[in-house]
């Protein structure tokens, strides 16, 4: 009988304690999810976004953090959104796409599109951002690029299972959630609005590692170029300014291939790769990254050559 009680006791427990479990999975997802840290942050903005932008930017940081939609539109007669990316391949800009057409049924008439090594790189994979999709792990909205992660069948449906080798995340999202801890965009970042990540211009600017050999994947970005075809979209390629310091023989090749890839869809591809004020380094963040300064002039700029393509007067 005491056996048969103490089996009674465990097996109703079993309920309280899924419950407890789904309950805090759903704290810590939320509580990612809403927080201002941009690695979530991007992926939550879709429902704020407004409907009326005819223009969209597109990209990763190279995208995000060079072109400021307040700026763009003063030069161009468009109502602009900065959909870049924090960071990011195809793969993540294609997943971005997705969900801007789930929240906006508007087609927007124009997308430029930031393009570099960093975007087509075959290793830039979503596995390698585990981390960042941890809120999104089960929703269905994100199966297409949650499947490229990693994430097993135990991560989507058991509580808290995928947080077992992220359990720093786990309390951050618990802790946001609750209001113990309130995160900020991140390092260096003044502002974010419209997409735009405006980077301090008052920090010298710091040196990263020059680009290595890398072998480029086009399959994501053909895709795309024949979605946005099929829907009458003007597309314009990019490619951003870096620091003349980083400029070496695989960047330059890098930078061949692609605007020869994208010339041969017959679609503009601007190359700002060797400007003379590509060696003002009061105009970057690090080698790879325009400031607040740079984006101001390069968006200016942008526009300008933009206007021209489309033959705006």
């Amino acid at each position: 009988m005491k056996n048969e009680l103490c089996i009674l006791f465990l097996l109703s427990g079993i309920p309280v304690l899924l419950i407890l479990l789904y309950l805090l999975s759903y704290m810590a997802d939320k509580g990612l999810r809403n927080c201002k840290l941009l690695v979530y942050q991007q992926w939550n903005r879709f429902g704020e976004i407004d409907s009326m932008s005819n223009l969209l930017v597109m990209g990763n940081s190279r995208a995000s953090c060079h072109i400021d939609p307040e700026i763009l539109d003063t030069y161009l007669p468009f109502h602009s959104y900065n959909l870049g990316l924090n960071d990011g391949g195809m793969d993540a800009v294609l997943h971005a796409w997705h969900l801007y057409r789930m929240h906006i049924k508007k087609v927007p008439c124009v997308i430029l599109l930031s393009m570099d090594w960093t975007t087509l790189d075959i290793s830039n994979i979503p596995s390698i951002r585990i981390t960042e999709y941890l809120p999104w792990c089960s929703d269905p909205a994100w199966r297409t690029i949650i499947s490229k992660t990693g994430f097993t069948f135990a991560d989507k449906v058991v509580p808290l299972w995928k947080y077992r080798h992220h359990r720093h995340f786990l309390s951050k999202g618990l802790k946001e959630y609750t209001g113990i801890q309130r995160s900020g965009y991140g390092r260096d970042i003044m502002s974010y609005e419209r997409g735009y990540i405006c980077l301090d211009d008052k920090v010298p600017m710091r040196e990263v590692k020059p680009l290595d050999e890398i072998v480029l994947d086009f399959s994501s970005l053909d895709l795309f170029f024949q979605m946005c075809r099929q829907e009458n979209i003007i597309v314009i390629c990019f490619y951003s300014p870096v620091y003349s310091s980083y400029r070496s023989q695989w960047e330059i090749s890098t930078r061949t291939l692609i605007s020869d890839h994208i010339r041969h869809f017959d679609i503009p591809f601007l190359d700002y790769s060797e400007r003379e004020e590509n060696s003002d380094s009061s105009y970057f963040k690090d080698n790879i990254h325009l400031n607040r300064k740079g984006a101001a002039w390069f968006t200016r700029l942008l526009a300008q050559d933009v206007a021209s393509v489309l033959k705006i007067a």
